[in-house]
């Protein structure tokens, strides 16, 4: 979702801004999205804004995800000592070991990032928009957290032209990310002649930040994708008794990154369905099943890698036409592919 700006395009510098949950959710930029975004910022000289406030509670979530994935890895280990007639190696990790990482990348990425200072102004003014309950605040919901964080971003559109990536609804208008920012929050840039840009997603400003100008493989890079996550998505449809049919539409979107020939790719691709026995045993119709990932790709060998999925989603209707969408439980996960393009 890609929103009006403030004011037509600046000729500041660019600093990119995200929040706490799109940077974990992207694994500290070290997902193939991620590492576009580090690949682009580069290329134009951008800055990667860091407010006081999410590095204090990257730290934080960081360690309570992570621990939350330990313990999966510790509640199967059994099973696997198991299986394999031996203990095998694994030792869980600590608060300090989640931290360490947090550092250490924040430490690689030092040259891009520019920290913004949580001091008493900040806190002052995010204490003035939670009393009046203005956004990123809404009914019954106080942010004082998120009205921090803009005024920090506040702080960065004095010297540059902001993107601000945020998965908080409260920023948008009416809780709406395809409604743009909030008008309130868009009136005082306009009335500070500061230009801030907002998004809901890394791919969608990274279309804002560049365009592709090579044509790019499509048809090619929808093949591989579909040979590599087909097996994976045969037994989710079987799972909700269907069998998986064909793909019938997809979306892909392609950003360079430094190395030359490799692009990272966001992708949505969605598969008809029908179902596994006749006549079935109940009536569902319009079955199908969408996967929503990224990977990379590179454009002289054909090969896909990173592969993850963000979303897989089944769906069907009822004879009274309700939706019936059970929700797919996954590990992320990766894979590698060559694709061989036939003549």
């Amino acid at each position: 979702m890609v929103t009006k700006s403030s004011k037509p395009k600046s000729s500041k510098q660019v600093c990119v801004v995200l929040d706490t949950n799109v940077l974990i959710s992207k694994r500290l930029l070290r997902t193939p999205i991620g590492r576009a975004l580090l690949s682009t910022l580069k290329r134009l000289n951008g800055k990667l804004g860091l407010p006081e406030v999410v590095e204090s509670e990257l730290l934080k979530n960081v360690v309570k995800v992570g621990f939350a994935a330990a313990s999966k890895v510790s509640n199967n280990l059994e099973t696997v000592q198991t299986l394999l007639g031996h203990p095998s190696s694994y030792k869980s990790p600590t608060k300090q070991d989640f931290q360490k990482s947090v550092n250490e990348r924040l430490e690689e990425l030092s040259d891009l990032i520019r920290r913004v200072p949580f001091g008493f102004e900040h806190a002052k003014k995010a204490l003035e928009r939670v009393i009046d309950g203005t956004p990123p605040n809404y009914q019954n919901n106080q942010q004082f957290k998120d009205s921090a964080i803009w005024e920090a971003v506040l702080d960065l559109a004095k010297k540059y032209n902001v993107f601000f990536i945020t998965a908080d609804k409260g920023f948008f208008e009416d809780r709406d990310p395809s409604k743009g920012l909030a008008k309130c929050l868009l009136e005082e840039l306009q009335n500070k002649q500061l230009n801030v840009t907002i998004f809901d997603k890394i791919n969608t400003c990274l279309e804002s930040l560049e365009e592709i100008t090579p044509p790019i493989p499509t048809k090619d890079i929808v093949s591989s994708i579909d040979m590599l996550i087909n097996d994976k998505l045969k037994n989710i449809a079987a799972k909700h008794i269907f069998v998986l049919v064909s793909l019938s539409e997809y979306a892909i979107s392609a950003f360079p990154m430094s190395k030359h020939g490799l692009l990272a790719i966001t992708y949505s691709i969605e598969y008809t369905l029908r179902e596994q026995m006749e006549p079935a045993p109940q009536l569902r119709y319009e079955p199908n099943l969408a996967v929503i990932g990224e990977c990379l790709y590179n454009l002289e060998s054909k090969i896909i890698s990173d592969n993850s999925f963000d979303v897989i989603e089944t769906r069907w209707l009822t004879g009274e036409g309700e939706v019936i969408n059970p929700k797919e439980l996954f590990r992320r996960v990766s894979g590698t592919l060559k694709f061989e393009v036939s003549n």
